[in-house]
């Protein structure tokens, strides 16, 4: 075989005789090794003026070809054909010939060059740079149905790194795997690890990585919100009334209570303190559950759970949009523009406003904020994370206001 002597930034054509028809694959030659650039199966029975055509659209600027075939005698009838009746005249000195079973194709070739490379990364002449071999990814699973959350697409170069982050959400499952597609080309989810998210944090940071080995691996890490960890000093500085404070974030909340001391605010423990709890209501049972009680029935009748009460708040009442993570429905009739509707637990199916709902959330509050100071408040104070937009925003406190209305307490918001 000639010697591939190639510079930086020219391109290389690859042709594969198979029995299939020619693997025409592109690559181009950077300061790191060989990039694959783009590929494709063309079939014999097409003119050799059209076979030419179709590997000129795959690249057209290129330096070297380098043809590939076994000795079998159709696959060098079809090598024949490239080389004396596609390619010749045409690209006579640019045409690098090789049998697969040639000696500069032996594995040993292939560990010194390997070497090479290994000892000297500027050692580039038949380095290919690693691509992903599959479209790798991390998972959501809800309800039984798969999303992408992380993807490192197919052919990606190596390392690869991306990472995503959310906010706390334990009704959602997420995995690591790549998708499998049958003849169809239906793909299929293949699971390599279900991640386990961290507990007692306001969400997760995920970071897919992809090494030059083409194996995935996904780090989570849990994440704090500043704007919560600070809310102690920004309540003591402008919060003079000592009421209790409730702060409300996604679909979790956390309670604020002063101590009466120079300490001030401080996040209430009976309430998983700095982390908070989950929002969420189950009519699985007669009497209903919540929170973290609440999202065990998720796994074993989800349409009896309800959560997401502040985002249904922020909608227009007239432009709800539903989400993938909810298995309650939002309705209407002549009094209520708003009613979410779920399955009670005898099996009938119940509806209820974002307000009645979001009473029974407080009144949980009110129990555990009760058992800490004694009495039950007759004023609460609330504070949102300012991720909304001013209508969003009133259309909150005016929700949260009516709840507190059906509860005969007065409410404070605190901005």
């Amino acid at each position: 075989m000639a010697k591939l002597e190639m510079k930086v930034n020219q391109k290389i054509l690859v042709v594969n005789v198979l029995e299939s028809g020619y693997a025409v694959h592109s690559f181009q030659l950077t300061d790191k090794g060989y990039v694959s650039k783009n590929a494709k199966m063309i079939s014999f029975d097409k003119s050799d003026k059209m076979i030419l055509k179709n590997i000129l659209k795959i690249e057209n600027e290129f330096s070297k070809i380098l043809v590939e075939a076994n000795d079998n005698p159709d696959e060098a009838a079809m090598l024949e054909r490239l080389v004396e009746r596609i390619f010749l005249p045409s690209f006579t000195d640019k045409i690098v010939y090789v049998q697969k079973d040639d000696e500069n194709l032996n594995p040993g070739k292939c560990m010194i060059e390997t070497g090479k490379w290994i000892a000297d990364k500027k050692s580039l002449n038949t380095f290919i740079l690693p691509s992903s071999t599959r479209e790798y990814m991390v998972f959501t699973e809800i309800h039984g149905i798969y999303g992408i959350f992380l993807k490192a697409e197919l052919g990606v170069l190596l390392p690869f790194e991306a990472s995503g982050m959310l906010h706390k959400t334990s009704n959602v499952k997420f995995f690591l795997g790549y998708f499998n597609c049958d003849e169809d080309d239906e793909k299929t989810p293949v699971i390599l690890q279900r991640l386990t998210l961290p507990p007692n944090f306001h969400g997760y940071k995920f970071t897919l990585t992809v090494d030059e080995n083409n194996m995935p691996e996904c780090i989570v890490e849990g994440t704090m919100l500043q704007e919560i960890a600070a809310l102690p000093l920004f309540l003591n500085m402008f919060c003079f009334s000592k009421i209790p404070v409730i702060g409300f974030c996604s679909n979790f909340s956390v309670i604020f209570i002063h101590q009466d001391n120079e300490i001030g605010y401080q996040f209430f423990d009976g309430w998983d303190g700095l982390s908070g709890k989950e929002l969420f209501i189950s009519f699985a049972d007669k009497k209903p559950k919540f929170c973290e009680d609440a999202l065990k029935d998720h796994s074993k009748k989800a349409s009896s759970v309800i959560s997401d009460l502040i985002r249904i708040m922020a909608m227009p009442k007239d432009e709800i949009e539903e989400s993938v993570l909810w298995k309650f429905s939002i309705v209407k009739d002549s009094g209520n523009p708003v009613l979410i509707e779920f399955d009670n637990f005898d099996g009938t199916r119940k509806a209820a406003s974002p307000a009645f709902l979001m009473a029974l959330l407080l009144k949980e509050h009110l129990k555990a904020i009760k058992n800490e100071i004694g009495e039950k408040p007759k004023k609460l104070g609330f504070w949102f994370l300012n991720r909304h937009s001013d209508a969003e925003n009133e259309r909150i406190k005016a929700g949260v206001d009516e709840a507190c209305k059906l509860l005969k307490i007065e409410s404070m918001f605190i901005d």
